[in-house]
Parts: structure tokens; C-alpha cells; sequence
């Protein structure tokens, strides 16, 4: 016997023991489920003496058309093609009258598909059965239209939903038992309820899902077994429970759940992840999301904050992550993906940066760049404050962005290990003049320094650098190589690149500008830039370079573009 639904408000029909043929299925009259789901076939398929309550009813044949109508269920012709669908049925509800359909799509049926049309509308508002669309397992329900119901869509197990369109509701959007897949863009909103409440299963949400009390619930109510697993949330919409009091997401019960915040995410609620090994995760592919990590709990004490029980946390994704505020509660945090800024202070957590980016001018309590993993200070040039030891590893990388004025990014720590990694000039400052022997800082350790790095790299073609060691910090040494003359190759190449070093490089200029804008490229990228720059023959290529503008800007523009060779 399958489970009965938790369709709230209504109790539970216990059919009389025969089986009836029903619009060429059979019809189990003893078969325990809701109401909402099999009144109308119950009286279709005169199954007389219905229990419901402590009553029993003993219904004349005659009587089912009659009750069907007052329900509000018309057997006219609906705009959906099959409101009774059978198992493996393919139901398609377009706009045609007449629309909105009042009958909704109701079986005691296994993988039916729904598509709900753009334009088409599902209303069962006036039908006390309830829902717009119930089904047994592996429903596949596509909404491009409007559904508007008690409760949206009602499914047994293995739910595949996307909603593109809209789905209101009084009681609930999306009712589902275990392995509930929703992937949601539109609008599901519930005005009493929750919007979603699942056993088990994922969202993916872009869109707006809100509700009263909570917003999603997975409860793993009629999980057990191999059905008994965490559930995920990826949000990059909106989740909202709208008293002000309840909690947006509320996963209750004992499973390894996870929670994905991408950019465009906003959560209006507490977000509770109750027993299990649960993560908070920041991801997305693109785009930059700022969250105040003092919102978040990081020893399972409800001190007030946002987010509540999450035991581990990690950066995945390309997108970029800036964290703000203070959090001394957070132990551990991988960063397994794009760019993780700390601009707030965490200086209790230890970073394992195993395939990302850590950065921001904000304090760590400790990290480790593993290989596959880059260190980079600072929004643009600045310091990454560790209160602990800074470890990088072997096939780590440090990126490193300097200026001329002698500023450059900095990991400023108590302790750093350096066991290997490369060391990357990634930029130079174009518009103030670099000094041959120019030094930087880029470790500093309050007690001290241990280990060097494997190697250090740039794209520029005429500059070069040295690392130097102290007993607490490490030092980067500007150095000039080749001059531009040195990569030129042809007649004209050359006559370019001798003007070029003829050009005034005091600091600010147009001409410094353009100087240095071609000391960061390699000698490939160079040389094209001089068969730019070349244009028409010119009596004075020397004023010809510093009074046409154009090649300033052409030439910085190949220098912050153009990809190395």
C-alpha cells in the first residue's frame, strides 16, 4: 500500500474491498489515499459505503454526478488534454478554451508527464479536490503557464518539476514524498503555508519562492533506507517566509544537507540545517555575490544568527565571493573554486585553498595553498592579514600586482611556510615609472619564515625579477632585461621601438603611459604593437608616438587585453 499524502485538511477515504474498472484502469476501492486525490473516482467507479471521519456513507450510483458538480468538477472537455491521465500518459494543457482549465490533472498513475503551455492557466480554486496536479511516482511536470490551486502540484516519489511560469496557492506550491527534483524560475508562492515541503529531494531556484512559516521544508518524513539522504538547496533567486518570524528553509531531519548561495541570492528568513553533517557553500559560474559572514553560526549555538547548524563551508564555482563582517566561530573553510575575498575577519578560521582563488584585504585565521590553488592579496593591490601561518604548498601560486610607487600586495602573517610554489607578477602600474632594483615586500612574518619558492613568472618581455629571503620576509627585486629594440624584427619594428625609448617617462605622462604599457607585454604581443604604432611613414616618428593619442590608447588597450603567446 502507498503512503497517504499529507494533503492537509482533508482525511483519509478508505474505498469498500473490490476493485472497479475505471475509464479502462482499474480502481482499488480498498486502497488508502487522500480525498483530494480519489473522491471523484471513487464515486465514478460506485465504490459505495466510502469511510470518511468515523462515518460511513452508503452513496446510490445516481448520486456521483451530482456530488462531481457540487464539488465544482464539470465533466465537460477541459484546455488540458487528459485530467485522468493513465500510467505513462503525456498530458499537455495549452490556451485554448477553455481556459483556465477548472479540473486540473488527477490519476492514480505512474510516469505522467504534465506540460503546462505558455498562456494556458490551471484554476482549481472553486474544487475542493484540491490540487491542480496529482500524481503517483516519477511525475515529470512542466508549468510554462499559471496554476492556481489549494495545492499546486501534489507527488508521490521521484517528482521532476520545472516551474517557468506561476504557481499560487492557499495551502501549498509543491507537495512531494522522497527524491523531489524542483528546478523553479518562475513565481511558487504559498499564502498559508509553506511553499514547498518535500521528504527528501533538491531546488534549484532562480526565481521566487515564498511562503508563511517557512518557504521549503525537506522533513525526510517518509524517507527510510536507501530514500533517507540529504537534500540541496542552489539559490540565485529569491526565498522568502513572509510573517517575519519563521524560517525561509528548514531541513528537519538528521542528513548530510547542503545549502549553495550563487549571486542574485536572497534569503528572507532563518535558514536552519538542523541534525547531520550540513554544508553552506558559495558557488555560481559567474558574476560576484557579497554576504556578511557574521550572519552565519559556526558552532552550532543559535547566538541570534541567520543561518544556523552548518558544519562545513566552501568556495566552489567560478563566480566571485566577497565575505564581509566578522566571524570568530567558523573553524574551517575550503576554497575549491573561483575568487573568495575576506574583507571582513575571520581570524579563527583555517583556509584550505585547494583549487581557487583566496584574496581580499581583510584577516584569516590561517591558510594553506595547496597545489591547484593561488593566493592573491587584496581587491586589487593590498594585504591579506593572517593571524596564524601562511603555508604554500608545492604547485601553489602567489599572485602578485605591483606598483611603481613601491605599494605591491602583501601577505602580512605571525608565521609563513613556504614549501614550493610559483610566484606571479600578473600587473604592472602603466602610468608611473618603474626603477631598476625596485623592491617590494610581498611576505611579512611577525616570528618568522621558513622555506623559498619553486619559481616566479611574468608576461613582460623587458623586465625581470629576483626574490630575495630574510629570516621573516620574502622580497621581490624589479630588474630591467631587454630594452624594446632587443625583440624587434623587422625594419619597421625597430624604427618604432627606437622612438619608443626616446619617450618621456616622467610619471603621469601620456607618453610614460604608453611606455609602460608595452613593458608588460611579451615579445610577440610587443612586436604587433609596434606594427601598430608604426601607422604612416612620419618624418618624426619619435613626435609622431606622442602626439597622436591614439596610440596610447591602442596600446594600452593590447596591453590589458591581448593573450600571451
Amino acid at each position: 500500500m502507498k503512503h497517504m499524502r499529507k494533503t492537509e485538511g482533508n482525511e483519509v477515504v478508505k474505498h469498500q474491498s473490490k476493485t472497479i474498472s475505471f475509464n479502462g484502469r482499474k480502481t482499488d476501492c480498498n486502497r488508502s489515499t487522500s480525498v483530494a486525490r480519489d473522491l471523484q473516482r471513487a464515486l465514478l467507479s460506485n465504490c459505495f459505503g466510502i469511510s470518511y471521519g468515523k462515518h460511513t456513507y452508503g452513496l446510490p450510483a445516481g448520486l456521483a454526478l451530482a456530488l462531481m458538480s457540487g464539488f465544482g468538477v464539470s465533466p465537460t472537455e477541459a484546455a488540458c488534454s487528459n485530467n485522468n491521465p493513465a500510467d505513462g500518459a503525456n498530458v499537455v494543457c495549452d490556451a485554448n478554451a477553455p481556459n483556465p482549465d477548472t479540473q486540473g490533472v488527477r490519476g492514480v498513475s505512474d510516469n505522467v508527464t504534465v506540460n503546462v503551455l505558455t498562456g494556458a492557466a490551471i484554476n482549481t480554486t472553486g474544487n475542493v479536490l484540491n490540487s491542480a496536479v496529482e500524481l503517483d511516482d516519477n511525475a515529470n511536470v512542466k508549468n510554462d503557464g499559471t496554476i492556481t490551486a489549494a495545492i499546486g502540484i501534489n507527488v508521490l516519489n521521484n517528482a521532476f518539476i520545472v516551474n517557468n511560469g506561476s504557481i499560487i496557492t492557499t495551502i501549498r506550491g509543491i507537495n512531494s514524498f522522497t527524491n523531489t527534483q524542483l528546478v523553479n524560475n518562475g513565481v511558487i508562492s504559498s499564502s498559508s503555508r509553506s511553499a514547498v515541503l518535500a521528504s527528501t529531494g533538491s531546488v534549484v531556484n532562480s526565481g521566487l519562492i515564498e511562503g508563511v512559516d517557512s518557504a521549503i521544508i525537506f522533513d525526510g518524513f517518509f524517507a527510510s533506507g536507501d530514500s533517507l539522504v540529504g537534500s540541496s538547496i542552489v539559490n540565485s533567486g529569491t526565498i522568502r517566509e513572509t510573517s517575519g518570524a519563521g524560517d525561509a528553509i528548514l531541513f528537519d531531519y538528521g542528513e548530510d544537507d547542503r545549502l549553495e548561495l550563487q549571486p542574485g541570492s536572497i534569503i528572507e528568513g532563518f535558514v536552519r540545517a538542523g541534525a547531520g553533517t550540513d554544508t553552506l557553500a558559495f558557488g555560481g559560474n559567474s558574476g560576484t555575490f557579497n554576504f556578511d559572514i557574521s550572519s552565519v553560526d559556526g558552532n552550532n549555538r543559535d547566538d541570534g544568527e541567520q543561518y544556523l547548524d552548518f558544519e562545513n563551508f566552501e568556495k566552489v564555482g567560478a563566480a566571485t565571493t566577497n565575505l564581509t563582517g566578522t566571524n570568530t566561530e567558523i573553524t574551517d573553510f575550503a576554497v575549491n573554486g573561483g575568487l573568495l575575498n575576506v574583507n571582513g575577519s575571520m581570524p579563527n578560521t583555517a583556509f584550505a585553498v585547494n583549487g581557487g582563488v583566496l584574496g581580499g584585504d581583510g584577516t584569516v585565521g590561517s591558510f594553506v595553498a595547496n597545489s591547484g590553488g593561488t593566493i592573491a592579496p587584496g581587491n586589487s593591490i593590498g594585504t591579506l592579514n593572517v593571524a596564524g601561518n601562511a603555508t604554500f604548498q608545492s604547485g601553489s601560486v602567489y599572485e602578485v600586482e605591483i606598483a611603481a610607487d613601491g605599494t605591491g600586495d602583501q601577505v602580512r602573517a605571525d608565521t609563513a611556510t613556504i614549501n614550493g610554489g610559483t610566484v606571479d607578477v600578473v600587473t604592472l602600474d602603466p602610468y608611473t615609472a618603474y626603477t631598476d632594483g625596485q623592491r617590494y615586500t610581498i611576505v611579512s612574518t611577525a616570528n618568522g619564515r621558513t622555506g623559498t619558492f619553486d619559481s616566479l613568472q611574468d608576461d613582460s618581455a623587458f623586465l625581470d625579477y629576483n626574490l630575495l629571503y630574510t629570516s621573516n620576509d620574502v622580497i621581490l627585486e624589479l630588474i630591467r632585461a631587454l630594452q624594446f629594440p632587443d625583440v624587434a624584427r623587422t625594419f619597421n619594428q625597430r624604427q618604432t621601438a627606437n622612438a619608443l625609448m626616446q619617450l618621456d617617462q616622467t610619471p603621469g605622462s601620456a607618453s610614460n603611459g604608453l611606455y609602460n604599457a608595452l613593458l608588460l607585454l611579451d615579445a610577440p604581443t610587443a612586436r604587433d604593437a609596434f606594427d601598430q604604432l608604426s601607422g604612416e611613414p612620419h618624418a618624426s616618428m619619435k613626435t609622431a608616438l606622442i602626439q597622436d593619442s591614439r596610440f596610447v590608447r591602442d596600446a594600452a588597450q593590447i596591453g590589458s587585453t591581448e593573450p600571451s603567446a
